[in-house]
Parts: C-alpha cells; structure tokens; sequence
C-alpha cells in the first residue's frame, strides 16, 4: 500500500520552473533565464547577547526600494518584490519571461528586552542588514504587587 504525501504548491512550481528552464537550456537559451521560484528569502538571526540583535536577510537583486520593513504588533515584518523582464530571440525563436514575486517573512520580537523604536534596515550587496538595539534593563524598575488573601 502507497503511503500519500503532502507536497507545498511551492514544490510543484519550483519542479515546473526547473523543467522549463532545462527545457531552455537544451535549446541554447542558456542559464541567464533561470526565473526559479525562491520563496522566503534566506535569514540568519544574531543574538549574542550584546548590544544588537542582527537579522541578515539575502535579498539578491533587490534595491531599498523594493524591501520594506515593518513593525506591527509585536512582529517585525519584511517584505519584498522582484519583477524580472527578459526577452532574447535565437533562430527565428522568441523568449520572454516575465516573472513577479513577492515574499513577506515576519518575527516576533519583545519590546520589553529591545528598542523598537531604534531600528534600522540598510540593503547592501544583495543583503538586507536590520539592527534592533537591546534595551538597557538596568533602567527598568521592579514594582512590589501586594498580595491579598
């Protein structure tokens, strides 16, 4: 008996695109075309315990003006849009993709240990740096709660 198994929307697009794109490949398109899906954009988060927390967001191809970064509730929100419009003619043929994409990513952050107030998001390279500075807890204050019984 065959076990079934869930597969992500995602997963089928991305084995399309692979298929178009070998397809392309072989007919002397050449890689230039690979409009892969990539879904979330890849993060790695640095809490070391000092001054900073750092998220590094890899964001190829994207300018500040098509990442946003957002606080909302809790979260810090990120999110993005690429469109790639590509065209080439070989051999009487033509090929043109034009490919759209939007990603949002978001993280629960305390305001309580951090300064939401302070953040700062740069994009450089293809990479999206945000700092959000740690608060200093030896300003916070401890309040006695009266217990009654």
């Amino acid at each position: 008996m065959k076990s079934l198994s869930m597969r992500k929307p995602s997963d089928f697009m991305a084995g399309l695109d692979n298929y178009f794109n070998k397809v392309f490949s072989e007919i002397g398109f050449g890689e230039e075309f690979d409009l892969s899906f990539r879904g979330y954009p890849r993060v790695d988060v640095y809490d070391d315990g000092g001054p900073n927390l750092l998220i590094e967001a890899s964001v190829p191809g994207l300018s500040k003006e098509n990442v946003r970064v957002d606080w909302q509730n809790g979260e810090l929100i990120i999110c993005g849009e690429s469109a790639i419009d590509k065209s080439r003619n070989i051999n009487n043929y033509t090929h043109k993709e034009l490919h759209r994409s939007t990603f949002c990513r978001s993280f629960k952050i305390s305001e309580t240990k951090f300064d939401v107030d302070k953040i700062d998001a740069k994009v450089d390279n293809g990479l999206l740096t945000i700092t959000i500075p740690r608060k200093d807890v030896s300003k916070f204050e401890t309040k006695r709660i009266e217990v009654k019984g």
